[in-house]
């Protein structure tokens, strides 16, 4: 009797640890057999332990900025932070802090310092004193696509330039993950003027750039964008000078409704992270974080054209007008634009102690562009 009862418990012995060794999913190299392999996880999802699976972390970032949700900079906002929550799998989610209401122009970089919120976007001309490397001339011919593949180029590729660029960043405590495209620039008249030589007759309004303008034969007024419209409204000024789109967005084709089409492109606004917020993230988290501001920066190409068609439908609609420069009027001020921007760079990094880390970007600046560097 004892010997059965022995045989019968080492059976039920064997029975218990089989079962507790199997999964609950099928195993395909077994016709019905339980498996014992847990399913990978996608890539959008966050895995938990002991899976595969990129490792995200889990973490909810405010995201605080001047623009709002409706701009274009807002509008690649919103996709880079949808980017990476869906990726993620909601494991990386955003508080998006919209219009200034946490930090106002100029006051981000000393927020991001302070701990205040985790990223923002930051222009590089409002930091051109702390991030003087950053003011290379920063404009070019032809398309949006040769700008953005430019700043790529000398802020993240260029070995020789890019180390130096981020070097300065990061003394700051900030990681600048990538821009978007600004669009192209354009002259807004309030009469029909379509060449430089009839533009130039009239005072010019403008906020930078005042000795390119003036070495163009334009008479030019000191004005900020905040103050254009009233300056164009009340006669101060007959002309201006900005990327395209946000003038119309500002509603300045109500009173100057003839635009030009400079041909010349800009770009930055750069987006920004805590550095200490940077390096606590995983090689995966990271990663992800790089893989949307890439995506971003390409969406910025779609978004700038859509809105240069929505400017002219908003233009003929008031009753104006989108010309273009000619060839020869575009070269013309490319070539006063650069060498306004190479002097404005080589001014911020002597001030910034910075004058040969300067002149390597610069050089590297005129190889991409291929224009001479005097």
């Amino acid at each position: 009797m004892r010997k059965i009862l022995a045989i019968l418990l080492a059976l039920l012995m064997v029975f218990a640890v089989a079962a507790c060794g199997n999964g609950s999913g099928s195993d395909p190299s077994v016709p019905g057999k339980p498996s014992t392999t847990a399913p990978k996880s996608s890539e959008t999802e966050s895995p938990g332990p002991g899976t595969e699976g990129p490792a995200y972390d889990t973490v909810k970032l405010m995201f605080a900025t001047t623009y709002n949700e409706l701009e274009t900079s807002g509008k690649i906002i919103v996709f880079f932070t949808n980017y990476i929550t869906e990726k993620s799998g909601g494991a990386v989610t955003f508080d998006i802090k919209w219009g200034g209401t946490v930090a106002g122009t100029g006051e981000e970089l000393s927020f991001l310092q302070a701990g205040a919120f985790d990223m923002s976007v930051l222009g590089q001309s409002q930091y051109s004193a702390v991030f003087p490397l950053l003011n290379f001339p920063g404009q070019t011919d032809e398309s949006q696509e040769k700008c953005v593949n430019y700043f790529r180029h000398i802020v993240y590729e260029n070995d020789a330039t890019a180390s130096l660029i981020q070097a300065q960043i990061e003394a700051q405590g900030v990681k600048m993950l990538g821009f978007m495209g600004n669009g192209g620039n354009a002259f807004a008249a309030k009469k029909e003027l379509s060449t430089l030589d009839e533009l130039n007759k009239y005072k010019l309004g403008i906020g930078m750039n005042h000795s390119a303008f003036e070495r163009l034969g334009f008479s030019v007024q000191a004005l900020m964008p905040w103050d254009t419209y009233d300056g164009l409204s009340k006669g101060v000024v007959d002309v201006t000078f900005m990327a395209l789109a946000p003038m119309v967005a500002l509603k300045w084709h109500e009173v100057a409704p003839y635009f030009v089409s400079a041909n010349v492109y800009s770009s930055g606004n750069y987006f920004t992270i805590s550095l200490e917020r940077w390096n606590s993230f995983s090689a995966d988290t990271k990663a992800l974080f790089e893989e949307a501001m890439a995506a971003a920066t390409d969406h910025s190409l779609q978004l700038v054209a859509e809105g240069m068609a929505g400017a002219e439908a908003a233009l003929t609609a008031a009753g104006g007008k989108l010309m273009s420069l000619n060839e020869a009027d575009t070269q013309a001020l490319f070539e006063v634009l650069w060498d306004a921007a190479v002097a404005d760079g080589r001014a911020l990094a002597k001030s910034g102690n910075c004058v040969e880390e300067m002149e390597t970007i610069l050089n590297a600046c005129a190889d991409y562009l291929k224009l001479p560097l005097n």
